[in-house]
């Protein structure tokens, strides 16, 4: 978990074995996978601690834009199934970080309000928009998929 003393150790050999990854399929999966391992931590750290580090919910929705902008280069059929997948992860981390509000300081809530919008924004954006569309434009540098980390 962060705060461990083998915790930077972990995000080191995530950016090591991301950085030795060259298939975009495989560096999609492994963006999801990051994504994944920030929203466990982020639910183990509130049931230990009863709060939550805003950095590790910021990396949680910076892996998911990552994840799609490595898959922009996909063929049209893989892109879509990763679309749904992607989608599919968002409703899961949107409705588990609904669950943390109320477990959570009342400090710490309304960023945690603020990560359920993106993702809700990010849903929103996301049927709305076609394999085509992606690979042709991707989503504004400043729109909900990077709301988080001007927070």
């Amino acid at each position: 978990m962060p705060g461990d003393v083998f915790y930077p150790l972990k995000m080191a050999r995530e950016q090591v074995s991301f950085a030795l990854t060259r298939a975009p399929e495989r560096r999609v999966e492994l963006r999801l996978t990051f994504a994944s391992h920030r929203l466990a931590e982020l639910m183990n750290m509130a049931e230990k601690r009863g709060r939550i580090d805003p950095r590790i919910l910021r990396r949680l929705l910076r892996e998911a834009s990552l994840a799609l902008a490595e898959a922009r280069p996909l063929p049209e059929k893989r892109l879509d199934l990763f679309l749904e997948r992607l989608q599919a992860f968002n409703a899961y981390q949107r409705r588990m970080l609904e669950q943390l509000i109320p477990r959570l300081p009342k400090a710490q809530r309304p960023t945690v309000r603020r990560a359920i919008r993106t993702c809700r924004e990010r849903d929103r954006w996301m049927r709305r928009t076609s394999p085509q569309q992606l690979q042709s434009a991707p989503p504004e540098r400043d729109g909900c998929w990077d709301d988080c980390d001007r927070n």
